[in-house]
């Protein structure tokens, strides 16, 4: 109970980060407004060619604080931090490669709960364990328990007999149990032991399954931990790709609505692609030390595609912005010094919020936990060095690449 209250704690008060955060960014903005509009001698803001600067590059004054300071940096190493972002990924994805771990199929059990008795219960029963497949046969004849039929059961387990996956296999004939044999007498159940741990024979499963022989006209269902596991990562994997076929060309089309060239809305994907590719690498090292769960791949991919667009889609939009009334050093310098500290505290707020799982004693909900804020960290540590190293680099070019959209097809109006 006081986990969970500490849990819920903790999600409280990354959402209320979150909403202090947005209130400030508000209310800053809103004041920078209010002094545009009623300075007397403020400048037009109608200025449409990116040269028309308020005051020469050498004497525009360079904005300070510690997050316009980050963008002097960025400014200043921008062709070398794209460099490394890139080989960072690389390098990550290499290392993964050679030392990454497994991740795991459950770490759903917390010790000593109803659930951990309730599936000791079933291995007890039913030999449910998880390195164990089992193989159910039906009988048209409604007499499973029949010399004939378990010898068509024997041919049927035949092609898998000799598996090296297989220790050994239980029947009817074998052993005469009730387990074995329905209430009816119309279904006998065949007990498949597997030699090797839970993710070895998770692997294993589907071509097991695929070598038992039904006998014609015999009704056959191979289940089971690692056919059940087995079947949850096909429809994982299916998830992923069908979600990234389906979201990334809209979010492709609403980018390309908001800034109307293809520069500017490639760059939000990006960054989204440096982050997440970043992330599975770290996560596959870190499941080399502890377990993590296979559903983080779709929790990473939910969290980091969205971060990564979102706040590359507001840094882009306000270097746009700037680059009308200033230089390129001055125009990322501004734009880090509002918006970079906006996303610096969003992203802060969301890792807090996903910490929270950490607290939970469930295995699979820690590594949620841990593989989402590595998916916060490093979708900031691109947003906030890699985007506005790049930015620097392109200048005014990122209105490179119109697409000529109609009126009501634009989300934002853009006058440069």
């Amino acid at each position: 109970m006081r986990t969970r209250l500490l849990a819920l704690g903790l999600a409280i008060a990354g959402l209320l980060s979150a909403a202090l955060a947005a209130l400030a960014v508000w209310r800053r903005m809103g004041r920078e407004a209010a002094d545009a509009s009623t300075e007397p001698f403020a400048p037009p803001i109608t200025v449409a060619s990116p040269s028309s600067k308020t005051l020469p590059d050498d004497l525009e004054p360079h904005p300070t604080g510690m997050f316009a300071a980050l963008g002097r940096f960025d400014y200043r190493y921008r062709r070398l931090l794209p460099i490394l972002g890139l080989a960072l990924m690389i390098g990550l994805n290499v290392w993964a490669g050679q030392a990454g771990g497994r991740l795991i199929q459950g770490g759903w059990v917390i010790e000593g709960s109803e659930e951990q008795r309730a599936a000791e219960l079933l291995a007890d029963r039913f030999g449910a364990q998880a390195t164990t497949m089992l193989v159910i046969f039906e009988d048209p004849t409604g007499d499973a328990a029949s010399a004939e039929f378990q010898q068509l059961v024997a041919e049927s387990l035949e092609p898998i007999a000799g598996d090296p996956l297989v220790d050994e296999i239980t029947t009817y004939a074998d052993s005469p149990v009730e387990m074995l044999l329905s209430e009816d007498g119309t279904k006998t159940l065949a007990v498949v032991t597997l030699t090797e741990d839970e993710e070895e024979a998770v692997e294993g499963a589907a071509d097991l399954a695929a070598k038992v022989d039904a006998p014609a006209g015999v009704t056959t269902h191979v289940t089971g931990i690692p056919q059940l596991y087995h079947e949850f990562n096909a429809e994982i994997e299916a998830d992923l790709v069908q979600a990234e076929i389906i979201s990334l060309p809209i979010a492709l089309a609403i980018l390309l609505a908001v800034f109307g060239t293809l520069v500017g809305a490639v760059l939000p994907l990006l960054v989204a692609g440096l982050a997440l590719l970043s992330a599975f690498a770290v996560i596959s090292l870190l499941a080399g030390v502890i377990d993590v769960s296979i559903f983080v791949t779709n929790l990473g991919t939910m969290i980091g595609l969205a971060l990564a667009i979102d706040y590359a889609l507001f840094m882009v939009s306000r270097f746009r912005e700037e680059l009308r009334h200033h230089s390129v050093e001055i125009a990322i310098e501004r734009m880090m010094g509002s918006v970079g500290r906006a996303v610096a505290v969003s992203g802060v707020a969301v890792a807090i919020g996903l910490a929270s799982l950490i607290v939970f004693e469930a295995a699979a909900l820690r590594s949620m936990g841990i593989g989402g804020v590595i998916t916060v960290v490093l979708t900031l540590l691109f947003a906030l060095t890699a985007l506005p190293a790049t930015l620097a680099m392109l200048g005014p070019r990122v209105n490179r690449l119109r697409i000529p959209l109609p009126a009501p097809l634009r989300l934002v109006e853009d006058d440069t």
